[in-house]
C-alpha cells in the first residue's frame, strides 16, 4: 500500500485542521508569545497552550513515516537488510499513534474556552493519532505478506496490538516513552518483570492494556471491511 496524492492531500488538510484547532484556542484564550519564547517556556506553559498534543501528533506519524520509508525501499537491493530493523523501529513507535486517545483524561473546565471546544480538539487529535496508526498497520501489513504470507503476517500484526495495548496502558500509568528502550532499558526490564509477576497489584495497567488491545483489534478489522452497498 502506497499513499496516493490524493491521500497525502487529505492527510495534510487533517493536519492542518488540528493545527488550526490550537492555534484558534491560544489566540482565544489569549495566549502570550512569552510562552513559546523558549523551550523552558513551551514546557512550562504545555497545559495552557495545549502544544503537547501537537508533540503527540508527531509522535503519531513516526510509525507511519517509518512504514512508508520501508515501502519506498522495498525494490532496493539492499532492502532485506533493513526490512527487520525497520519493522522494529515500526514496533516501538506505533503506540505512540493510538496513544493520544489516552489524552482524554485531560478533558475538563478552563478559564476562557468553552468545555466542548476542548472536547473537540481532543477528540479530533485522538481520532488522528488512530488513523495514522492504522494506515502505518496497513502498509506494514502487506510488507509483512509479501515476506511471511498471509497468516503469519496477521499473526505479526495480532501481537504488534497487543504489545501496543500494553505499551499504551504503561505510557499512561508509568510514562514510559518508547526512547525509553534505549536510554533506559534496566529500569523498563524491572518495571516490566514487576508486572509479569505481580499483576494484582498493577489491575488498572493490566484492564487499559487488555481494552487498548481489543478496541485497536477491532479498529483494525474494521478498517480492513469497508462496508460496500450492494445492489438488489
Amino acid at each position: 500500500m502506497s499513499l496516493s496524492r490524493k491521500q497525502i492531500l487529505q492527510l495534510s488538510l487533517l493536519m492542518l485542521f488540528d493545527l488550526s484547532l490550537i492555534l484558534f484556542r491560544n489566540f482565544f484564550a489569549g495566549g502570550s508569545l512569552e510562552q513559546l519564547a523558549s523551550l523552558e517556556n513551551i514546557i512550562t506553559f504545555r497545559s495552557q497552550t495545549f502544544l503537547f498534543l501537537i508533540w503527540n501528533l508527531f509522535l503519531a506519524a513516526i510509525p507511519l513515516s517509518v512504514a512508508l520509508v520501508l515501502h519506498w525501499y522495498k525494490h532496493h537491493p539492499r532492502f532485506n537488510w533493513i526490512f527487520w530493523p525497520g519493522i522494529v523501529l515500526w514496533l516501538i513507535f506505533f503506540p505512540n499513534a493510538p496513544y493520544i486517545i489516552t489524552d482524554l483524561i485531560h478533558i475538563r473546565p478552563r478559564p476562557y474556552i468553552p468545555l466542548w471546544y476542548d472536547t473537540f480538539t481532543f477528540f479530533v487529535f485522538a481520532w488522528s493519532g488512530l488513523y495514522l496508526g492504522l494506515l502505518s498497520i496497513k502498509v506494514i501489513g502487506e510488507l509483512l505478506v509479501s515476506k511471511l504470507g498471509n497468516i503469519a503476517s496477521q499473526a505479526f500484526i495480532f501481537l504488534a496490538i497487543m504489545l501496543s495495548g500494553f505499551g499504551i496502558a504503561v505510557g499512561r500509568f508509568l510514562r514510559w516513552n518508547s526512547w525509553d528502550i534505549v536510554a533506559k532499558p534496566s529500569i523498563l526490564f524491572q518495571d516490566t518483570l514487576s508486572l509479569i509477576t505481580n499483576p494484582g497489584a498493577y489491575k488498572s495497567i493490566w484492564g487499559m492494556a487488555v481494552l487498548f488491545s481489543l478496541f485497536l483489534g477491532i479498529s483494525y478489522l474494521l478498517s480492513n471491511n469497508p462496508m460496500s452497498c450492494e445492489k438488489r
